[in-house]
């Protein structure tokens, strides 16, 4: 139950708008809730849907960097300035499925060398000094190394190409499982909530004041207020080298969900997801945490649930991931 109180009221708050995934526990999560009932209504499993897994919670994809400040020995050494991080290519070397450093060292070890291990002390606090303990913003920009994934494949043809590059792989994927586009996705969800509107109350308490950073006609004022999920403007879709391929494409006005997911966050004021896709990650995991009636959501002594403070590991609650490293004795 830990778990689950982690991912819905710290980790979907850090990725998600507040004002939508405040709604959506509010309103018990009443889209995810429709699907359900429509998909696996008698299946004891709860359903993913394809917008969430093949789409939109790829959002992560953009966060990754091409290194990080690891440990003392491939990273800084005491975690303050300097230029030696651990590389992706280093990282990934160092895996079981690798042996454990055999391309990098050529020796393959049985377990991960000593001088490998993660110092949590340099990521679990959130330093803005220093990117590489961090995870990137969410936008329309792969770290370089997710461009060509040199586990993926040995083929030197047009099909290893493929399975090395991330994006390609993400937009082929979603092609070929004919999901709906961004725009078809607001309009979908828009036209929900005004049908539920009279039983919920939905549509008054997803109300979001959107600011773009970008330009053009079709932009809101600073401030607008939109009733349901705003669109992301056409003029902010079709910037850049990759509005130039979607207007070559003919899909400025159906633009794939994933990619629209990553600009919509990209150019909406702030650091998380924007509307549509806050929408669709809070739906979905606070409606899997709503459907599973075993959850923390239906436990507890208190009208709002079961909290970690009912459950006091070593004497403290678990409440952020910092204090998940210090029970696992992963800090101090």
């Amino acid at each position: 139950m830990i778990y689950q109180w982690l991912v819905v009221n710290v980790y979907c708050e850090k990725v998600c708008m507040k004002s939508v995934i405040d709604g959506v526990k509010s309103a018990g999560a009443p889209l995810y809730k429709a699907f359900r009932e429509r998909v696996a209504s008698e299946a004891p499993e709860l359903p993913l849907a394809l917008e969430f897994s093949v789409a939109v919670y790829r959002f992560g994809h953009s966060m990754v960097r091409a290194s990080y400040d690891h440990n003392r020995n491939f990273g800084r050494p005491d975690g303050g300035d300097g230029d030696r991080r651990a590389s992706f290519r280093e990282l990934f070397a160092f895996t079981g499925g690798n042996g454990n450093g055999e391309e990098i060292t050529g020796t393959s070890f049985d377990r991960l060398p000593s001088n490998w291990p993660v110092e949590w002390e340099r990521f679990v606090h959130d330093d803005p000094h220093h990117g590489d303990h961090r995870a990137r913003n969410i936008d329309t920009k792969l770290a370089p190394p997710l461009s060509d994934m040199f586990k993926e494949s040995d083929d030197a043809g047009e099909l290893g190409r493929i399975l090395r590059n991330l994006a390609e792989r993400n937009l082929r994927r979603s092609h070929r499982l004919n999901l709906p586009t961004g725009q078809g996705a607001v309009d979908a969800i828009n036209a929900f909530d005004k049908a539920e509107e009279p039983e919920s109350g939905w549509v008054e308490a997803s109300v979001h004041k959107v600011k773009y950073t970008c330009d053009g006609p079709d932009v809101p004022e600073p401030g607008d207020q939109t009733d349901g999920i705003a669109p992301v403007p056409g003029s902010a879709l079709g910037e850049g080298a990759a509005g130039d391929a979607l207007e070559q494409g003919g899909m400025l006005d159906a633009t794939p969900l994933w990619f629209y997911v990553l600009r919509e966050a990209e150019v909406t004021e702030g650091d998380t997801l924007g509307p549509l896709g806050s929408r669709i990650v809070a739906e979905q995991l606070v409606g899997l945490v709503i459907g599973d009636t075993q959850s923390f959501w239906h436990e507890g002594s208190g009208d709002g649930g079961w909290s970690p403070s009912e459950m006091p590991v070593g004497g403290a609650a678990i409440t952020d991931m910092a204090s998940v490293m210090r029970a696992s004795g992963l800090i101090a």
